[in-house]
């Protein structure tokens, strides 16, 4: 379960990067 939650907190930060770049 905690490597799950580590995994997603990776993934939402990989879409954040993503959605920050889309911007600049």
């Amino acid at each position: 379960m905690t490597e799950n939650c580590g995994h997603e907190h990776e993934y939402l930060q990989f879409k954040k990067s993503q959605i920050i770049r889309i911007k600049l």
